[in-house]
């Protein structure tokens, strides 16, 4: 899988094209991610993260600039991607949703070069 493929990589822009990877087909393509968020998480910080993790795999996809996202993120881009299978089947892990939400709340600035 692409999650575990991103788990055992050491390279954080190898990592995130991985995880990018996973969001896009959990989400049933690029344009159907933020919808994906919005139905996950209610919160602002949530959202904000998405846009700075689509701009980062803008800069990465179309400029060849490396980047590497923050733990928080990463998580965040697990989450979504564990979490939109099991709305598929109108099933909630609350532990889960919790633990989306309150990455999303999180104010940390994610984005960082990568050396």
């Amino acid at each position: 899988t692409f999650i575990g493929r991103a788990a055992a990589e050491m390279d954080s822009t190898v990592r995130f094209s991985h995880l990018w990877i996973a969001l896009e087909v959990a989400a049933g393509g690029i344009g159907k991610i933020e919808h994906m968020f919005k139905r996950l998480t209610r919160t602002e910080g949530a959202r904000l993260k998405l846009a700075e993790i689509k701009e980062a795999r803008r800069q990465l996809f179309h400029e060849g600039r490396r980047y590497a996202l923050s733990q928080d993120q990463e998580r965040l881009m697990c989450g979504a991607v564990i979490a939109q299978p099991l709305s598929w089947y109108r099933l909630e892990d609350a532990s889960l949703s919790m633990v989306i939400e309150e990455l999303g709340r999180t104010g940390r600035n994610g984005l960082s070069l990568a050396s």
